[in-house]
């Protein structure tokens, strides 16, 4: 990734500078994390249908998609209105959720019947 900051658009550099280093970074400790409220706002009523395994897997897939990197990507990058790149977020974030909890229920035993 590095080697790519030179090509990227100011806010791309701005993403490469603001990663942190495998030291970690004060910086990195400073960013709010406010789609995380929003995230487990949206997945708090079907919690019990994933295992804590799986939510913490979705929970960090769907921090990727909701956020202002994405949202710069599919309008800088993929020549998106605003609005257009909300609905490709949402889309994606729907195809996410919608994954989990298919591999969810493939993973559960089968329940046996009770004689």
């Amino acid at each position: 990734m590095r080697s790519a900051a030179p090509h990227t658009t100011s806010t791309g550099t701005h993403t490469e500078l603001s990663w942190p280093s495998s030291e970690g970074s004060a910086l990195a400790a400073r960013r709010p994390g406010y789609r995380f409220g929003l995230i487990d706002a949206a997945l708090a009523p079907a919690a019990g249908r994933l295992d804590p395994a799986g939510l913490t897997q979705l929970r960090r897939d769907l921090a990727v998609v909701v956020s202002a990197d994405a949202l710069f990507t599919l309008t800088d990058l993929c020549d998106l209105s605003r609005p257009e790149a909300v609905d490709s977020a949402v889309h994606t974030a729907r195809a996410l959720t919608e994954a989990a909890f298919r591999e969810a229920e493939h993973a559960r035993p089968p329940e046996r019947a009770v004689s």
